[in-house]
């Protein structure tokens, strides 16, 4: 036991060093591992001052526009709620207001979160991304450890998955590498139970090592983690008792995550998120067979954040690189004859050839993909290569072992690697004949498409025929400390080129990038109050950096958004064309040169949601009426035909049809100042006459919304704020009833007088989802209990 721990201690020392040069940009020049240059590149308003004569001045990797587009927003307005005592579950300032806990992907239920309460937002943030990464390389080192790897096969292993080109590109998320985690976790504490099934108490760890997973962020990884991990349990255990045991482990864990598992679900259902709206990810991102020679040389069709991946789909989603020497102890581990590991070593080549199978583009992967399943029918199906980088580093541990341990120098082993060195060989001619005879790639964007292939395959070539050459010389040579030294070279090259290739990619940026603000952004926050605000042309703000500088816009970027809000936008967008909703984005046409018809329409759905000021880009605005501000760049004009945010009207219409509400709210003669679409007859009678009611937004909260009245007569309160489950209204703090109005937006009967209208978020399925965890866990501490009672008496 005090070896295993010296052992851990020194492992530990080892990954925190190797951490602590891959993140050496935040040790030493204090530059933190998020892309914002690539915001203030090639977003506005920043865009503009940071570009000069048509040319951005500003260095920067275009890699992980999603971190700076909803996932760190999300956090930050998250985080902030939590230290003012408010739960996060609603978010008020893009696309009408959505769901913020259900979103799922910006992890808020993480216990990494406690950064973010704890230290400044961009130094958690920074914390937040290289945590994950010595944890992710410490874990599968310890279970390499326990399927009898040694411990350089094991340190081997661990880098090699550590930076293996799908670990590396998804580090700066922050939402796919904690789920990932929890993968050589949960092998391990199968393979605990394996071993010792009736002394082991880890095993009861399972369900926190599931809850963990997922509550950690995103739902495609945490889905092939869990696949993996069940069919590892079948592959293991024998025992259907056991087995059953095993399943309830993890069934318990899924329960302890109700809290973030119901609110999700259920937005899941209010959502686009189905296999009809994700077709084109399929044609996108599934591959052709050629692209697989992306495992054995890093970048072979270029770099994202060099600007010349020419490749397939896109580069995040497809690299599967882990290189050729690790490719090499692979398919050393696949012919070496060693029975102590062929059981682990069958599981891991099965599942990687599977997983292979099923990012390629042919007729078996089409049908697959076209089966309503949850998750795995709605995302990039090249995600599965999580599953393949796993499972080849750990068979490249096993061919490390078998190399040092087992082969001897021979001509049958000769024979035995010569298919792999024909193949490399096969990759090195071919890639010099495509460069030379100058062979089109189809892709007029990259015209040296070929000079980046075959430099990146020399690159991987300078590191691999000196390995080949040590590899011999280890096993020909006698000499101890010869072989310790050559073990310790290789490991170290491949480290080298795994750090080489991270610093191509990782984007790292000064800490004022993580919170930048702008003039224009300030003048917005001083005038508009709880209005929203629209930019057109290039002033166009990107959707969700209202959330993180909180004011106000009606258009929103996330998978799970609200469906009924989409439509109302793509209605606006289409005006009766054929409706198609995007994938992840709500953006209203910011076109400046619209037809007229388009034009209208785009006005109409602006004024019912209550966007009352407009940004422009100087250049491109014609009509500078009603500017309240201005500066050399950039004009804010008010939009005065704009409806208040909260608002009475005294006259209502019903329509149940979904598509004529659409039709009527576009309809020219439809007066949204006056009228009102419901699709229910309320509980009160409305006099046509309204004699100027009065009506003052008291409070604008995340998750409250209180108001005065006052009116002659009966009326319809309505806000332009999305009609969700969970929103309660309140009349004088009686509970009245929320009608949908507007196709998606709340409103409440109120009678002539004075009031006070007060709308709370109080999220059922978040109740619920409570509900299960606590059940869950109460569950989990009687059975931990009885374990531990049992292996004492054992």
């Amino acid at each position: 036991m005090k070896n295993i721990k010296r052992e851990y201690k020194i492992t530990g020392i080892l990954f925190t060093v190797v951490i602590l040069i891959l993140f050496w940009q935040f040790f030493l020049k204090g530059l933190y591992p998020y892309p914002g240059n690539y915001m203030l590149a090639w977003y506005e308003p920043w865009k503009t001052d940071n570009t000069k004569d048509q040319t951005i001045t500003i260095a920067h990797k275009p890699v992980a526009d999603d971190t700076f587009r909803y996932l760190y927003p999300f956090k930050k307005l998250g985080t902030d709620m939590l230290k003012k005592g408010t739960i996060p579950l609603w978010n008020p300032y893009n696309g009408a207001g959505m769901p913020l806990l259900a979103t799922y992907q910006w992890a808020p239920l993480s216990p990494f979160n406690i950064l973010f309460l704890l230290l400044e937002s961009g130094l958690a943030w920074s914390f937040y991304i290289i945590i994950q990464a010595f944890l992710l390389s410490f874990f599968t080192y310890i279970y390499c450890r326990k399927i009898n790897i040694s411990i350089y096969g094991s340190v081997f292993s661990s880098i090699i998955f550590l930076f293996s080109g799908f670990v590396i590109v998804r580090l700066v998320f922050g939402n796919l590498i904690y789920p990932l985690i929890a993968l050589p976790i949960l092998l391990y504490l199968v393979e605990d139970f394996v071993a010792t099934p009736k002394k082991t108490k880890k095993v009861i760890l399972i369900p926190i090592v599931i809850t963990f997973m997922l509550v950690s962020g995103h739902p495609h990884i945490m889905a092939y983690v869990f696949i993996a991990s069940v069919f590892y349990i079948f592959y293991r255990i024998f025992n259907i008792r056991k087995i059953i045991f095993i399943i309830l482990l993890l069934l318990i864990g899924v329960g302890m995550a109700g809290i973030q598992l119901m609110p999700t679900i259920e937005l899941f259902f209010h959502s686009n998120m189905t296999s009809e709206s994700s077709v084109f990810i399929f044609n996108r991102f599934l591959l052709p067979p050629y692209h697989l020679i992306n495992i054995f040389i890093s970048n072979y069709f270029g770099n994202q954040s060099t600007y010349n991946y020419w490749g397939n789909g896109d580069y995040i989603e497809t690299v599967a690189a882990i290189g050729l020497i690790p490719s090499f102890f692979t398919y050393i581990s696949i012919v070496s004859k060693n029975q102590l590991t062929k059981k682990y070593r069958f599981f891991f080549m099965a599942l990687a050839i599977v997983t292979i199978l099923t990012t390629i583009d042919w007729f078996l992967t089409r049908l697959l993909f076209k089966l309503p399943i949850p998750i795995i029918s709605t995302s990039p199906p090249s995600r599965i290569f999580v599953l393949t980088s796993f499972s080849l580093s750990i068979l490249a541990g096993y061919g490390f072992d078998a190399w040092r341990n087992v082969l001897k120098l021979s001509r049958n082993l000769i024979l035995k690697i010569l298919p792999f060195i024909i193949l490399v060989l096969a990759i090195n001619i071919t890639t010099f004949a495509l460069y030379k005879f100058n062979i089109d790639c189809n892709n007029e964007l990259i015209p040296n498409c070929r000079l980046i292939a075959l430099r990146n395959t020399f690159l991987e070539n300078l590191i691999f025929i000196p390995t080949i050459v040590l590899f011999f010389v280890y096993l020909k040579t006698n000499t101890k400390i010869i072989k310790k030294i050559i073990t310790i070279v290789i490991i170290f090259l491949v480290l080298s080129f795994g750090i080489y290739n991270s610093n191509k990619f990782l984007p790292f940026s000064q800490k004022e990038t993580l919170s930048p603000n702008h003039v224009i952004f300030d003048a917005i926050k001083k005038i508009t109050n709880y209005d929203r605000v629209f930019g057109f042309g290039e002033a166009n703000i990107k959707t969700n950096l209202a959330t993180f500088l909180r004011f106000y816009d009606p258009q929103y970027y996330d998978p799970l958004y609200n469906k009924r809000y989409a439509e109302l936008i793509g209605f606006s967008n289409t005006k009766n064309e054929s409706l198609v909703l995007s994938r992840s984005d709500i953006e209203i046409s910011n076109d400046i040169n619209l037809n007229d018809k388009k034009n209208e329409s785009r006005n109409r759905i602006l004024n019912i949601l209550g966007t009352k000021y407009f940004i422009y880009k100087k250049s491109e605005n014609k009509n500078n009426k009603n500017i309240v501000w201005q500066d050399e760049n950039w004009q804010i004009s008010v939009n005065k035909n704009a409806l208040p945010r909260a608002y009475l009207v005294s006259k209502f219409e019903v329509v149940k049809d979904n598509k004529k509400i659409l039709e009527e709210l576009f309809n020219p003669s439809f007066n949204p100042k006056t009228d009102l679409v419901l699709e229910e007859k309320p509980e009160i009678s409305l006099s046509q006459k309204n004699s100027h009611p009065d009506l003052f937004i008291q409070k604008y909260s995340e998750l409250e919304v209180i108001a005065k009245t006052n009116s002659s007569s009966n009326n319809m309160f309505v806000i332009s704020d999305n009609f969700y489950p969970g929103w309660k209204a309140y009349v004088d703090d009686k509970e009245t009833k929320i009608y949908r109005a507007n196709y998606t937006f709340r409103a409440v009967a109120l009678p002539a007088g004075k009031h006070i209208v007060r709308f709370s978020y109080k999220s059922n399925s978040f109740k619920i989802g409570i509900a299960i965890s606590i059940f869950s866990i109460i569950i989990y501490i009687i059975i931990a209990v009885y374990i531990n009672r049992f292996k004492k008496n054992d």
